[in-house]
C-alpha cells in the first residue's frame, strides 16, 4: 500500500493513509460507513487480510473484519475499490460473496490470480501487477553495510552472519532455533552467527533471550540493532520459518529457504504455498546441499522474483488510474 500511496502523493493527487492497526474502529460495519460518508473518497485502495481469528489486522476481533467494512460502503455509494491480495487468497475471502468483492483485485503471484478465478472472481477484474513492497525494497538502500553490521552486533569482521527469521508461534520457533543450532555442523555452518528475528507480534519472546545466552554464537536482536534490508544485505543467505521476509531476501540478491525441521511447519507452508520459489529445508541433507551450494557460489537468489516485481507501482497506478 505505502508505495502506492508515495507514488500517488509524488504526482500531486490528494491521499490518504489508514494503518488498520491503529484505526480498528474502522473495521467495524457502521463506523466505516460513516468514515467513508464523511470523506467521501475517489476510490478505495486497500489490502486483503486473513479473515481467522488471530490471522487479521487486530487478533482479538472474532472474526476480524479486516478491509471488507471499508469496501462494503464504498460498494454503497458507488465509490471504486482496488483490493491487492498478497501471497494467497486463501482464507482472505471466507465467507464473502462475489457481490461483496471490490471493483477490481491485484495480485502478487500468478497462483494468487488462479485462486480468485476459482472463488467466482470476474477474470478481468484481476490483474496481476506483482508486489510493490518488493520492488520498493529491492530499490532501498540499507542503513549499514556488511562491517557495520558486523561492529553492531559486537563480531570480527571475518565472521559469517546467517539470519534466522521466525514465525508468530513463540514455541515452534524455539524449537526451530533449537534444531538448527543442533544441526550447523552437519549443514556446514562453522564460523557463523545466527542472528534471530522474532516474528513482530510473537508472545514471550524473552524466551529468545534465554536460548540465546546458552549459546555464544548466537544472537537475539528484536530489530533494535540492524534493520532487516540491512541485515540480508550482510548475509550470504537467510532462514524463516515461512514468511514474506524470504521473498524480501530474494529480491536483494540474498539466498533464502524456508527451515521445516523439528517442528510442525504445515500451517505456515500452507499460507505461503504460492511462494514456489523458496526451497524448502525438511531434512539435514537438504539442508547441507543448500548451505554449501551458496558457501560454493552454485547457488544465488532467483532473479526471477525481482524481475517479476520490477515495475508492479507503474501497473498498479495504471490499474487505479483506469478507476478515478
Amino acid at each position: 500500500m505505502w508505495p502506492v500511496y508515495q507514488h500517488a502523493l509524488n504526482l500531486g493527487e490528494e491521499a490518504k493513509y489508514i494503518d488498520l492497526t491503529s484505526r480498528s474502529d474502522l473495521m467495524n460495519w457502521e463506523s466505516a460507513r460513516q468514515f467513508i460518508e464523511k470523506i467521501s473518497p475517489r476510490l478505495l485502495f486497500s489490502g486483503c487480510s486473513i479473515r481467522a481469528i488471530g490471522g487479521g489486522i487486530d487478533p482479538s476481533m472474532s472474526p476480524p473484519n479486516g478491509e471488507w467494512p471499508l469496501v462494503r460502503a464504498c460498494k454503497f455509494h458507488e465509490i471504486p475499490s482496488i483490493a491487492v491480495v498478497d501471497f494467497t487468497a486463501k482464507g482472505k475471502l471466507d465467507g464473502m460473496s462475489v457481490t461483496d468483492f471490490p471493483d477490481s483485485f491485484l495480485t502478487t503471484n500468478l497462483s494468487c490470480t488462479v485462486q480468485l478465478h476459482e472463488l467466482g472472481a470476474n477474470p478481468e477484474a484481476v490483474i496481476l501487477t506483482g508486489s510493490t513492497h518488493l520492488e520498493h525494497y529491492m530499490r532501498s538502500e540499507p542503513a549499514y553495510c556488511a562491517s557495520e553490521v558486523k561492529t553492531l552486533y559486537g563480531l570480527d569482521r571475518s565472521r559469517v552472519i546467517v539470519p534466522f527469521f521466525c514465525g508468530p508461534d513463540t514455541t515452534a520457533a524455539v524449537e526451530a532455533v533449537a534444531s538448527i543450532i543442533g544441526n550447523r555442523e552437519i549443514a556446514g555452518l562453522i564460523d557463523t552467527t545466527l542472528v534471530i528475528r522474532a516474528h513482530p507480534r510473537a508472545p514471550n519472546q524473552y524466551r529468545f533471550h534465554q536460548i540465546s545466552r546458552c549459546f555464544s554464537d548466537l544472537i537475539f536482536d528484536e530489530g533494535a540493532t540492524v534493520d532487516n534490508l540491512s541485515l540480508l544485505k550482510s548475509s550470504p543467505l537467510s532462514f524463516s520459518m515461512g514468511s514474506a521476509v524470504s521473498l524480501e531476501s530474494l529480491v536483494v540478491g540474498t539466498p533464502s529457504a524456508f527451515y521445516q525441521i523439528d517442528w510442525s511447519y504445515a500451517a505456515l507452508d500452507e499460507l505461503y504455498q504460492n511462494l514456489e520459489t523458496i526451497p524448502r529445508i525438511r531434512n539435514t541433507k537438504e539442508l547441507s546441499l543448500f548451505v554449501s551450494s551458496v558457501l560454493k557460489d552454485e547457488l544465488t537468489a532467483a532473479n526471477m522474483d525481482a524481475q517479476q516485481h520490477a515495475g508492479a507501482i507503474t501497473r498498479s497506478w495504471e490499474v487505479l488510474s483506469e478507476l478515478l
